[in-house]
């Protein structure tokens, strides 16, 4: 049994909501990154980030595939909300 597993969960919805202010909010351009594409691979890293967060505290591979799409409707959600 993970120890400490309702302390990730508390961190991982804190890193949601991260992401959903980060995407939500309207800040300054940074220009800290100078490639093409560069909010692709920030948005990126960022799901994998919050995938592999959880897909750690569960074992069984239908309850990853869950938080997978789970992330790919919130990526969705905040394009139709950004829009």
């Amino acid at each position: 049994m993970m120890h400490y597993r309702s302390q990730w969960l508390f961190l991982g919805f804190a890193y949601i909501t991260l992401i959903l202010v980060i995407s939500l909010v309207r800040v300054p351009e940074i220009q800290t990154l100078s490639f093409e594409n560069r909010d692709k691979f920030i948005h990126f890293l960022m799901y994998f980030i919050l995938v592999a967060w959880f897909a750690q505290l569960y074992k069984k591979n239908s309850q990853r595939l869950i938080i997978l799409l789970g992330a790919i409707s919130l990526g969705m959600l905040i394009e139709v909300f950004q829009g």
